[in-house]
């Protein structure tokens, strides 16, 4: 049993590690922006189009891949806050109607381009790693270590560069931000951009371990969504305890109780949070990063 248990709390934070990417990018567009962007599990899932057909048609790497389908979904993120988002900055409502047209569009371009069969992206990390007596996949670790470089890499580049201090300066007060003289308009176009990367990462590496299907991003989008308001809306502190928080409850209530009744673990953990602390785990010192 001790063995199951901690096979359990592996592979918990294995799963949390994307959902921490996953809310990250959500909780970047809802500080500076005031919007929750309900077309990211779109961009998820083509990115792990894209990585799919790069490795499979193409002939290229998984980093290779990897990193192509991060830039490619980045610039498409850049181009859709220009096109589609600008003008419903600070419009809860208006950008969740947008949201909700373009995951309709980017679904249904890819069922007609790809089809609805189920594929896997090849990994190169085919191997078992032994931790004592608990073994995984190689590929999980991967993830792992991913997940955790690229959520530390965010919060350093906010805190220490000069574009991350002004991302954290329009998401604390957007009027004062422009009156000293930053560029909301790049600011945001470079938060879109960002987030879009980190949901192309997140789909690369759920596209790994699981499978690439043109609806495979509901299920990843609603988990960030319960990890941003677990965690505490516009706390990257907040998300990225709360995703590991989110992905060990459920491996540990789907191991122990009742796989079918996962999902419902994450949930009342979320209410459990809220009824606690209704700002979320980290919401009341750290509301915008």
């Amino acid at each position: 049993m001790p063995l199951y248990v901690a096979s359990l709390l592996v592979d918990g934070v294995i799963i949390g590690g994307i959902y921490v990417l996953v809310a990250l990018g959500l909780t970047l567009t809802f500080g500076v922006m005031q919007i929750m962007n309900f077309a990211y599990g779109a961009i998820l899932m083509w990115a792990a189009f894209i990585t799919y057909a790069l490795i499979v048609y193409a002939g290229f790497g998984f980093s290779a891949s990897l990193a192509i389908a991060l830039l490619t979904v980045a610039l498409g993120g850049v181009v859709l806050e220009h096109l589609a988002f600008r003008r419903v900055r600070y419009d809860l409502l208006n950008a969740l109607i947008v949201s909700m047209g373009l995951i309709a569009i980017l679904e249904n371009v890819a069922v007609a381009v790809w089809g609805t069969d189920p594929r896997s992206i090849p990994s190169p990390f085919s191997g078992i790693v032994r931790i004592g007596r608990v073994q995984f996949g190689q590929d999980r670790l991967v993830a792992l270590v991913a997940s955790t470089l690229l959520a530390g890499g965010l919060a350093l580049f906010l805190k220490v560069t000069r574009t991350g201090r002004a991302i954290r300066a329009a998401a604390q007060n957007p009027d004062v931000a422009e009156a000293v003289g930053i560029n909301l308009d790049r600011v945001v176009a470079v938060v879109f951009g960002v987030s879009c990367a980190l949901a192309g990462a997140a789909g690369a590496l759920y596209g790994v371990i699981f499978t690439v299907t043109p609806l495979m991003g509901g299920v990843p989008l609603m988990k960030g969504v319960v990890v941003v308001v677990l965690g505490g809306l516009g706390s990257v502190e907040g998300a990225i305890l709360a995703g590991f928080l989110l992905g060990v409850a459920e491996s540990l209530g789907g191991g122990l109780v009742s796989p079918i009744l996962k999902d419902a673990f994450g949930l009342a953990a979320l209410i459990l949070v809220l009824l606690w602390r209704p700002s979320g785990i980290l919401g009341w010192t750290l509301k915008r990063f």
